[in-house]
C-alpha cells in the first residue's frame, strides 16, 4: 500500500489543547472567558476539591459542531476551526 488511502489520525491535524492555553497564561480562571473568538465556547466546571469559595475552576471546551455541545480538553482542525475528527 502506497499511504495514499490510509485513514487520518488526529496526528494529521492541528490541535488546540485547553489545559496548555491556562498553563501558558492566556485564559485566566479569575476572569473565566466564556470563549475563545472563532474558535470555541469554554465552560468553566469546578473540580469539587478545596472549600468554600477555593474551590478550583476548570476549563472545557464546548465542541463547537452543530446540536453536540460536549465537553472536550482538545479540539482538533485543519483550516476550519468548526472541524474535528470523527
Amino acid at each position: 500500500m502506497d499511504g495514499s488511502h490510509c485513514k487520518e489520525t488526529t496526528e494529521d491535524y492541528f490541535a488546540l489543547d485547553i489545559r496548555e492555553v491556562k498553563r501558558h497564561g492566556l485564559i485566566d480562571a479569575e476572569a473565566m472567558p466564556e470563549g475563545i473568538s472563532d474558535v470555541a465556547r469554554i465552560e468553566w466546571i469546578s473540580s469539587g476539591f478545596g472549600s468554600g469559595e477555593g474551590y478550583a475552576r476548570r476549563p472545557w471546551f464546548l465542541c463547537p459542531r452543530e446540536d453536540c455541545g460536549r465537553r472536550v480538553a482538545i479540539l482538533y482542525g485543519r483550516t476550519e476551526p468548526d472541524k474535528h475528527p470523527g
